[in-house]
C-alpha cells in the first residue's frame, strides 16, 4: 500500500483498468485519493467497484481530482 501510495502522488494522470477482485475492491479509497498531487486526472476504464464513489466525489470537491473520466460505475 505505501508503494501505492508513493506511486499516485508522483502521478498527474491516473489510469485504472483493473479486473474486479478481492484485492482490487474498493482500492481507490479516501486514502488513495488524498495521496493524489491537486489537480489529477482520473480515468477508470476498468470495473467500477475498484472505485469508491464517495471518495472520487470528495477528491473532486477539493480538487484533489481535477477531471474524472468514468467508463464504468458501481452500481
Amino acid at each position: 500500500r505505501d508503494q501505492f501510495t508513493a506511486f499516485l502522488g508522483a502521478s498527474s494522470i491516473v489510469v485504472l483498468v483493473l479486473p474486479m477482485t478481492a484485492e482490487t475492491a474498493g482500492l481507490m479509497d479516501e486514502q488513495a485519493f488524498n495521496a493524489l498531487r491537486p489537480g489529477t486526472h482520473f480515468i477508470n476504464v476498468g470495473r467500477g467497484g475498484v472505485v469508491d464513489d464517495t471518495a472520487l466525489s470528495r477528491a473532486l470537491d477539493r480538487g484533489r481530482v481535477a477531471h474524472a473520466t468514468l467508463d464504468v460505475f458501481a452500481s
